[in-house]
């Protein structure tokens, strides 16, 4: 069962933050710490009952399993709202017959599909955009993560070293095998390597990011970005659970023991191609607290592409979570001649009693080719294959113009505002088929050029022209134009370490130019080594405040934070601190699967030199690698284990 307490974070200051980073980052706090105050009290009757739970802070909620009298005893406690079912169901993610809505083209002149070369995706490549820079998050029936055209996609994977690690890039949420299905799960329980127990998931990450590599088909739209994923289906069957557990995971990634969240981690667009049926579960109630949880995914900066669901030719058949939801960007499937697929669902929602449109636009997904478990190539047809095609376009924009990540409104506004306009025939309720929007197509095809031209022409500040740092030889030069200075009180240019905890470095006055564009150039030096984050705070007249987008400078390598000795070791690890200003380190040794075999928590002085990790005779002989951390910053060192 599922336990919503009455009390939901406040995220509304979320819309005025510019870079991703930082919305990120106070959506984060803000749900962390209203879980903490609230649950508190619930927490400690459930420990002292001996009941298993489960806290969630992506919605204020705590996820248990506990007798009819201890359920009746939370329902009584006054900040306890409602408790809600957590019901399997299936997806219904068996690929769906080919169509005859136009001859499906496998592939087009250049090695790419036919819904790669209909969006115009293989000209944003030529423009020198595919995806770089960008993480797209899938939550699915999990990925095989080394088939060719996805591995080297991978945000885990050295091509130095051809391994991977999965700490911050992979999370299973399935922990049981679902009553629905029998025998032993094909992939396991709680696994830390990847793995796909039905080929939907490997299916779509495909189409988003696959291939484009040497011997490889072009396969995906954004063949540059990275991918990270997460398991919520148990062989096609899901709980409202299991998907709240993937939104939190991506929302700050953790370690393969799921901890040590890292908000800049996140993705910055996830690909949804699973519904939450309403007959089987997702009922009214369900589909208010579901929405809530979709509303603070996108108030992080993070972009929800859905599939509309297989439920067409009817309308209103737009019918489940999180597809219904207006905060969800919902897709439909369309053709190679631009036909709407029959079995492409279409709106409004009547789920809900809102009458919303939906789907926002629609996609290639008949005959999509992509890779499957095993490496071998399957066509299949779906709004499945069609979301993917979306959030690859959703990375190819973030790529051309990096300002555009966390601005989700603006993103999902220049998807609408350049796709292609198809019409129907069918009309649906109040939208009239021969107007755009419709409930068939939405506001039409996506299409990739248009997107990716209008996004690098959108600025996101009305003042601000440009705003760039470059790495010179020992400082970084600070330079920015604006337009318009009416109001402006003055800037600050302000420094990061880590992306979202900022300390204003320089004050800038304003040079009155009046009538013209003025340019601003100033210098930094930074004290230590490593990687640094800038941006630009405007302050206005009445107070208000705006920020630059955020730009990233490596300022030189950082100094080791440790040094091991021996390496090769036997029974024992000295590590030789060269930070030693930390009252802590978080100790880890990790397998060369991802799997954590050890770690520990040393408190120390903060003059302490050296530290020892002990207790290693009965590792097996291999090799590993040590991950040192502590409040500050993160290293990893491979390590050798030999025969005592």
């Amino acid at each position: 069962m599922l336990v919503i307490l009455n009390e939901q974070a406040d995220l509304s200051e979320a819309s005025s933050m510019k870079s991703k980073p930082e919305k990120t980052w106070f959506v984060y706090n803000t749900l962390q710490k209203t879980a903490e105050r609230t649950q508190e009290r619930l927490r400690g009757f459930l420990k002292n009952e001996g009941v298993y739970y489960n806290s969630l802070f992506i919605i204020n909620a705590i996820h248990v399993k506990a007798t009819a009298k201890i359920l009746c005893q939370i329902a009584e406690m006054p900040e306890v709202k409602f408790i809600a079912n957590n019901p399997s169901f299936y997806n219904g993610l068996n690929p769906l017959q080919m169509e005859t809505l136009g001859t499906p083209i496998d592939l087009r002149a250049g090695g790419v599909t036919w819904g790669i070369a209909k969006i115009g995706a293989d000209q944003v490549w030529a423009l020198g955009y595919k995806g770089q820079d960008v993480v797209i998050g899938g939550q699915d029936t999990g990925y095989q993560w080394d088939v060719a055209p996805n591995k080297s996609k991978y945000r885990g994977y050295d091509a130095g070293t051809d391994l991977a690690d999965h700490n911050y890039n992979w999370h299973d949420a399935i922990h049981i095998v679902d009553t629905h299905n029998t025998g032993t799960n094909p992939c396991g329980l709680d696994l830390s390597v990847p793995c796909d127990d039905n080929a939907h998931g490997t299916h779509t990450m495909g189409t988003m990011i696959g291939g484009g590599d040497e011997n490889t088909d072009s396969i995906g739209v954004a063949p540059s970005a990275k991918w990270i994923g997460c398991r919520n289906m148990e062989r096609g069957w899901g709980t409202p659970v299991t998907y709240i557990e993937c939104f939190q995971w991506f929302l700050a990634p953790t370690d393969l023991s799921n901890s040590n969240p890292d908000i800049m981690l996140a993705p910055d667009v996830i690909n949804n191609s699973w519904g939450c049926p309403t007959s089987e579960g997702c009922n009214t109630t369900a589909i208010a607290w579901m929405e809530t949880v979709v509303s603070n995914v996108r108030a992080a900066g993070i972009v929800p592409v859905v599939s509309a669901g297989n439920s067409g030719p009817n309308c209103s058949t737009v019918t489940d979570p999180a597809a219904i939801y207006a905060q969800s960007f919902t897709i439909g499937a369309s053709s190679s001649t631009d036909a709407i697929a029959s079995f492409s669902s279409r709106g409004p929602v009547a789920t809900d009693g809102s009458g919303r449109l939906k789907p926002d636009v629609v996609a290639p997904g008949v005959g999509v080719k992509s890779v499957v478990p095993g490496g071998t190539f399957a066509s299949w047809n779906g709004t499945s294959m069609a979301g993917p095609h979306v959030a690859g376009v959703v990375a190819l924009m973030i790529s051309a113009n990096p300002a555009l990540a966390g601005n989700v409104d603006t993103i999902t506004a220049i998807l609408k505002e350049t796709a292609i306009t198809l019409t129907s025939a069918q009309s649906c309720g109040i939208f009239s088929g021969s107007e755009v929007p419709n409930a068939v197509f939405g506001y039409g095809r996506i299409d990739a050029l248009a997107a990716v031209n209008r996004a690098l022409t959108t600025v996101l500040d009305i003042n601000l022209i440009n705003f760039k740092v470059y790495k010179k030889s020992d400082f970084v030069e600070i330079e920015w134009k604006v337009e318009n200075q009416d109001g402006v009180v003055d800037y600050t240019i302000q420094r990061s370490s880590n992306g979202y905890v900022f300390e204003d470095i320089k004050a800038v006055d304003v040079d009155m130019n009046f009538g013209l564009a003025t340019s601003y150039n100033k210098q930094d030096k930074p004290l230590n080594a490593g990687k640094y984050y800038y941006r630009l705070k405007t302050k206005y007249q009445g107070g208000k405040v705006d920020f630059s987008k955020m730009i990233s400078v490596d300022f030189g390598a950082k100094n080791a934070l440790f040094q091991l000795f021996p390496n090769p070791f036997k029974d024992a690890i000295a590590i030789k601190l060269n930070n030693t200003n930390s009252y802590y380190y978080d100790l880890k040794l990790i397998d060369l699967a991802g799997k954590i075999l050890v770690s520990q928590r040393i408190y120390t002085d903060p003059q302490e030199t050296s530290i020892s990790l002990t207790g290693l005779r009965n590792i097996p002989v291999g090799v590993y690698t040590l991950k040192i951390q502590n409040s500050l910053e993160s290293q990893a060192v491979k390590c050798i284990k030999i025969i005592d």
